[in-house]
């Protein structure tokens, strides 16, 4: 086992070090600096930009961004087919409408013509 020693640390960092010590319940200062120690040479970083779980963080925002491209079209599509349907509607109940004054109008004719 190795030692290191540190000096010249900041009192503010000390008391925020100490802090997250009993945040996270370790029992002593060293046991938390040594998990952050075995992080930081697991990750190869102190930085969690340059961990290697930001490929995969990355992708996640870009599948997250398609995703949201995908659902932005198909609300579009949606809007489109509630038009289509809206306008459909208008169509057929003018169509029905057109077609009952037609049937009243030939009724018309042909009480007119019984009246010849």
């Amino acid at each position: 086992m190795e030692e290191i020693h540190i000096r010249n640390v900041d009192t503010e960092d000390k008391r925020r070090i100490m802090d997250a010590v009993q945040r996270f319940n370790y029992p002593s200062i060293n046991q938390f600096l040594l998990s952050q120690i075995s992080s930081i040479s697991v990750n190869g970083s102190a930085n969690i930009y340059n961990n290697f779980l930001v490929e995969d963080l990355v992708d996640v925002k870009r599948n997250q961004s398609k995703i949201i491209e995908k659902l932005n079209d198909i609300e579009l599509h949606e809007i489109k087919l509630i038009n289509l349907i809206s306008e459909t509607e208008t169509l057929v109940t003018n169509w029905i409408r057109y077609l009952e004054i037609t049937e009243v109008a030939d009724l018309g004719k042909e009480k007119l013509n019984e009246e010849k």
